[in-house]
């Protein structure tokens, strides 16, 4: 009975491991994304037909665009959360286990729940300038 209780616990820890594995890489080889982790090691395999296309991730989460819909996965490619574009804005980063969005003057800070954390007012230089990109000294 012991080796039988010792054995569920194995397997539930090691479940439970495999869920916490950190994503290192995400490879993009057309149709498929291949995700691996700190190890090397491939996590999952997910379409690019299912998911949409790659807008970045970070060690703990995935973020995706399909049409007008974000969908944030985990690790292992399961889907946590879905939001328009229209609510978001544009997701301009991703870190750890939250990401950026970019509306119009506002950028605001979301959870892998979508949930917001913080907002607050763009900067009005944010991104590359044209002015400091002039290749004529004259300018």
């Amino acid at each position: 009975m012991k080796k039988v209780l010792l054995f569920i616990l194995l397997l539930v820890s090691l479940s439970a491991a495999a869920q916490q594995r950190q994503i290192s890489y995400i490879d993009n080889d057309g149709r498929w994304y291949h995700v691996y982790d700190t190890d090397g090691k491939k996590i999952t395999t997910l379409s690019k037909h299912s998911v949409g296309e790659l807008v970045g991730w970070s060690a703990e989460i995935i973020v995706t665009k399909s049409g007008v819909w974000y969908k944030i996965l985990d690790s292992q490619g399961r889907n946590i959360s879905t939001m328009s574009e229209h609510t978001l804005g544009t997701v301009i980063s991703v870190s750890g286990s939250t990401f950026t969005c970019r509306s119009g003057n506002w950028l605001t800070i979301r959870d892998k729940n979508c949930k917001v954390i913080s907002t607050r007012a763009a900067n009005r230089h944010f991104g590359p300038s044209l002015r400091t990109a002039s290749p004529n000294p004259t300018d």
